[in-house]
């Protein structure tokens, strides 16, 4: 749970603690306010966005869509609502339009209670390289990755998300090992061909966004 020292006094808000937690990211909101944000998983039913902090108890923000937690950064920041803080999250999940791919999504809490997700930016699945065959083959990948970082507020309650771009490039080359390079016409008459795998680098640069 979170625990808030005031006036001499500690007090504790409960949260999740039987099942699976990822990362977590904490929150102090205008009036003082201590909230907690996290990733979240009991049985089945996947993983989940939650947050917790108020004497309500833990809350669920968006389901993750998947039962793999690959991306688990949390932008998290706390602005004046209605009726107590105003949550505000940035976070990566699954696209279910582009297997592999993921979207950046920004959510908050609308002054009428309801979730609110915008998706700010797409990240495409990576490129795959073919099999190699051959000695030398080269196979090059060029793809972006998208990283949230934080949201930061002002006195009015306005927010910016902050992430980053990384770019990957990477020039793959084929080594062989045994049977016959190249491989002959009819493999069924011949020895087996030679095993081959990709051997390479990967150069990443990285641009931060607002």
């Amino acid at each position: 749970g979170i625990g808030v020292y005031s006036g001499g006094t500690w007090s504790f808000a409960p949260a999740d603690i039987d099942g699976s937690l990822g990362l977590n990211a904490l929150a102090l909101s205008p009036g003082g306010d201590a909230r907690i944000a996290y990733w979240f998983a009991d049985g089945d039913a996947g993983w989940k966005l939650r947050w917790a902090g108020s004497p309500a108890g833990p809350e669920t923000v968006v389901p993750l869509g998947s039962n793999s937690l690959e991306r688990q950064q949390i932008g998290f920041e706390l602005t004046s609502g209605l009726d107590g803080p105003r949550p505000h999250f940035l976070v990566m999940r699954p696209d279910p339009a582009r297997p592999g791919g993921f979207t950046l999504d920004y959510i908050t809490r609308s002054d009428e209670g309801e979730w609110q997700v915008i998706t700010v930016a797409r990240e495409e699945p990576p490129p795959a390289c073919p099999e190699p065959a051959v000695e030398g083959e080269t196979c090059e990948r060029v793809f972006q990755t998208l990283h949230p970082h934080r949201i930061v507020s002002d006195a009015q309650g306005s927010v910016l998300l902050l992430y980053s771009v990384h770019e990957h490039k990477a020039l793959l080359t084929a080594r062989c090992r045994g049977g016959v390079d190249p491989p002959p016409p009819n493999p069924v008459a011949g020895p087996p061909p030679p095993l081959c795998v990709w051997e390479g680098s990967e150069e990443v640069e990285g641009d931060l966004m607002a």
